[in-house]
């Protein structure tokens, strides 16, 4: 007991045993005054939990002390039957599966693919992220499926499924997170080394290409343009450092030295991947010929005034065009007892001795490139 208003005839009691089944001596009690009603005071909710079958802890939660931290109870147990089979039914799974790498479409810094998931009976849009990747590369993914030796890539999903539903999902793939920048520059270098193999379309009526017409030139292999935007000088360093060249001594000066900073290097690929440059001398233009892997240096020489630039671009590439239908012996020999390009002067310098290990042919190749451009 702990207090008894006589006014009222409250008796005010707390509770000492929550678990005592003894009632001998609680019975054998007898009250000196008249006792109208009962108010027990705080109850300790550590003992009082466990001995409820339902509650509400909200309705009595000031007379308790000792309260730990759970969740305001039910009020009975039906209530507390039905919360539970009405809270979310929050799931989660996996599933792993291939997707051509012609199905994704790379885009900025991510690429996307749809896939139908069966156990879910719907079709998804997935999206992997990559810092490294790119829109442009969408129209070469033939070069990073061949660099990754795969044509699928691998990915794994996963799924968070509330009350059958679809609430969140996500993807990764191994093979996606391999393009890196190692990984993207040898792609570029192996594209580079592509285009000296590529094959003139026969509908094409043209010999000499810029670095942006030789990527165009073989679409089979998704060539869509010059994605790395490489220059004519960063196409020839690559393949003088990447390739065994063997006049790479020859193509190192005609860039650096003889070719005009005014133009633009061009190139053949038919029947041999090759080198334009355009040599200024005090009177006339120079047009250099040199094929990659060659024997000998091509000079065609034209008068300055004689022709605008672009049409004597025009002139060589029609001498050229000769010279793949008939080959460059014959027309050597048409040059020298025909009429054949008599307004021009031609010149062709051997690499005499490339393949001497005692004797340097370069200085004298050099002379005579300089002795023939004046």
């Amino acid at each position: 007991m702990n207090a008894f208003d006589k006014t009222t005839g409250k008796l005010t009691v707390d509770i000492i045993n929550y678990s005592d089944s003894d009632l001998s001596t609680f019975l054998s009690q007898k009250p000196k005054q008249e006792i109208k009603y009962l108010e027990f005071g705080p109850f300790n909710w550590a003992y009082l939990k466990p001995i409820l079958s339902g509650y509400q802890k909200s309705n009595f939660i000031n007379q308790l002390t000792n309260v730990d931290d759970d969740n305001f109870g039910y009020k009975t147990i039906q209530e507390k039957y039905i919360r539970k089979n009405t809270e979310p039914n929050d799931t989660k799974s996996e599933e792993e599966f291939a997707v051509n790498f012609n199905d994704c479409v790379f885009m900025l810094g991510y690429v996307r693919f749809s896939k139908r998931i069966k156990k879910l009976n719907q079709t998804i849009d997935f999206k992997i992220t990559n810092d490294n990747i790119l829109p442009e590369f969408d129209h070469i993914k033939y070069w990073f499926s061949k660099k990754l030796k795969t044509k699928k890539i691998r990915v794994k999903a996963s799924f968070t499924i509330i009350n059958k539903q679809l609430n969140d999902f996500s993807a990764t793939s191994k093979d996606i997170d391999k393009i890196d920048q190692n990984l993207i520059e040898s792609v570029k270098i192996q594209r580079t080394l592509g285009i000296t193999k590529s094959i003139r379309p026969q509908e094409i009526n043209k010999a000499l290409f810029t670095s942006d017409d030789l990527y165009s030139l073989d679409n089979t292999n998704d060539l869509e343009g010059n994605i790395f935007k490489q220059t004519e000088n960063d196409i020839l360093d690559m393949l003088i450092e990447k390739c065994n060249v063997r006049n790479k001594r020859e193509l190192s000066y005609l860039s650096g030295s003889k070719h005009s900073l005014n133009y633009r290097i061009r190139f053949t690929n038919h029947p041999n991947f090759g080198f334009i440059f355009l040599a200024e001398g005090e009177l006339n233009n120079h047009f250099i010929w040199e094929l990659l892997n060659s024997h000998a240096t091509y000079i065609w020489t034209i008068e300055k005034g004689q022709k605008e630039i672009d049409l004597q671009y025009k002139r060589i590439e029609t001498i050229i065009n000769t010279i793949l239908d008939c080959g460059r012996e014959k027309y050597k020999r048409a040059y020298k007892t025909t009429n054949q390009d008599h307004d021009i002067i031609f010149n062709d310098v051997y690499h005499t001795d490339k393949n001497s290990q005692f004797i340097d042919e370069f200085p004298k190749w050099k002379y005579k490139i300089n002795e023939l451009i004046t």
